[in-house]
């Protein structure tokens, strides 16, 4: 793909070019890493010149916030219309939270496997705080949904934050081998995901019965 990158371009063409680019880019920054990938490599890559990649994204810098800052504003968005939306029951609502949260990374693996290479490896000190302040707010907005669990009496008292911390590890968990070792992101996965937190994985006959005690049946 090429781009003038000098104006001349349609706005379609130019949206084309620099989404083209962002996806280039993402690959060669989480295979790389940032520091490690000039723009040279990057134009070569998405057959542009480095003219139009500073057209578009100004420096090397602008096109790496780009990767993160634009998708990671739309999940929070999205996440916030989900606690706004009152035809939303609680548990649904969480089940949707957990899968806009799984779409970051079904959506484009590539940018997705850069905000890990960002949250977990070294990279550049700006990156790394935004990266962070992303994580942030998807926690608080998944503390506010499970509180609210809480609150319909569907959780017990006090484990808001404890199931806070399980869907947030198990997204990670099925993210990393959906992006590392050809895992898969299944449209139900969200809803079992959520489910299993809160109903377990036991079968009937191992839950306690009405003494409160496992039955025999449950090892240990």
């Amino acid at each position: 793909m090429t781009g003038r990158g000098d104006g001349q371009d349609s706005p379609e063409q130019g949206h084309a070019t620099a989404r083209h680019i962002e996806r280039v880019a993402s690959g060669l920054f989480a295979d790389r890493g940032f520091a490690a990938t000039p723009v040279r490599a990057i134009a070569e890559a998405a057959g542009v010149t480095c003219p139009t990649l500073y057209y578009h994204f100004k420096s090397k810098e602008g096109l790496a916030q780009e990767l993160l800052t634009r998708p990671s504003s739309e999940v929070v968005a999205a996440l916030r219309r989900l606690l706004s939306d009152a035809a939303l029951d609680p548990l649904g609502r969480v089940v949707r939270m957990v899968d806009a949260m799984l779409d970051f990374s079904r959506a484009a693996p590539e940018r997705a496997r850069f905000l890990y290479a960002v949250m977990f490896g070294p990279a550049d000190e700006c990156l790394a705080a935004e990266a962070e302040a992303f994580v942030r707010e998807i926690n608080a907005l998944l503390d506010e949904a499970t509180g609210r669990l809480e609150g319909a009496g569907i959780l017990a008292p006090g484990r808001a934050p404890d199931l806070t911390k399980a869907l947030r590890g198990l997204v990670v968990i099925h993210t990393m081998d959906f992006l590392y070792r050809d895992g898969t992101l299944p449209p139900d996965l969200a809803d079992r995901i959520v489910r299993d937190q809160l109903l377990g994985l036991a079968g009937p006959e191992a839950r306690p019965g009405p003494s409160g005690r496992p039955p025999d049946a449950l090892p240990g």
